[in-house]
């Protein structure tokens, strides 16, 4: 029987956390170490969604890397609105264009302003 190198395993071992912990099954860690319960990934219930646009806004690197300060809310038609300050026209754009590709979005209003 063949044995994996130390450093394989400790890489399953990470990837195995990281997909128990990913976008919407099981239980994450919120502030504090308290555990916070993850958005369905397949609901269309309106927090869910609210929940997953917030996430992928947070998470998308190219709106990380420039900073942006995008806020969302959604009604109970789930129609989300995009409040907030960019930097860029096109991080107001990515982030529309992130949100309307989600599963449960109806509309998408876009009222990010771009401040240089």
């Amino acid at each position: 029987m063949k044995t994996l190198p130390l450093f394989v395993l400790a890489a399953l071992l990470v990837a195995s956390e990281i997909v128990g912990y990913g976008y919407g099954y099981g239980y994450g860690y919120g502030y504090g170490n308290y555990p916070i319960s993850m958005p369905n990934p397949n609901s269309t219930n309106s927090e869910d969604v609210l929940a997953r646009v917030r996430i992928a806004l947070e998470n998308d690197p190219i709106l990380l890397r420039n900073g942006t300060n995008i806020q969302a809310s959604i009604d109970s038609s789930n129609r989300v609105s995009l409040t907030g300050i960019v930097s860029q026209a096109a991080d107001k754009r990515r982030a529309e264009t992130i949100v309307r590709g989600m599963r449960g979005v109806k509309t998408v209003n876009n009222y990010i302003n771009v401040y240089r």
